[in-house]
């Protein structure tokens, strides 16, 4: 168990300083891989490398929590924080942000209730972040764009009474 720990750790921080260090490749790659092949980037060793880093942490993230948990912890941050922002390197923080309230907030949850799993509590607390910033998110949030529509609506109406 211990020995697991260490694995899970010493490999999570060879990631990321992997990707700290290759972050800006990693994001011309993502984002426009011909204009990286331009720059004189060797896109196919960038993708493999970013390729087998994301399938690291998910043969990780298997072991430790499932296939639910894991798929819920790589897809629930990442579209809640897109909610918030458009920005990527707000995105990412925002993403790990959410993963971290889920997995802690889930953990103690399950911790100090008894019978139930962590996992399963984890991918609720996910899921409630993900509704949350669907509803509340200050530009794209269904709640906010709602307020536009009816302002924008209700100033048509106006204008047109003036015409």
């Amino acid at each position: 168990m211990v020995s697991d720990v260490y694995l899970l750790a010493i490999a999570g921080g060879i990631a990321f300083v992997i990707v700290l260090l290759l972050r800006k490749e990693f994001k011309i790659l993502a984002f426009d891989p011909q204009f990286a092949k331009t720059l004189g980037f060797n896109i196919v060793l960038l993708d493999i490398l970013l390729t087998t880093l994301i399938v690291i942490a998910i043969v990780l993230g298997l072991q430790t929590v499932g296939v639910v948990l894991m798929s819920a912890m790589l897809l629930a941050p990442a579209a809640a924080a897109r909610q918030w922002t458009d920005k990527l390197g707000i995105m990412i923080m925002l993403a790990a942000i959410f993963g971290i309230i889920s997995g802690v907030t889930g953990t103690a949850i399950s911790a100090s209730l008894s019978k139930i799993s962590t996992g399963p509590v984890i991918v609720l607390i996910s899921f409630a972040l993900v509704m949350i910033s669907f509803v509340f998110a200050p530009n794209r949030g269904l709640l906010f764009r709602s307020i536009r529509q009816w302002k924008n609506r209700k100033n048509l109406k106006h204008e047109l009474s003036t015409i």
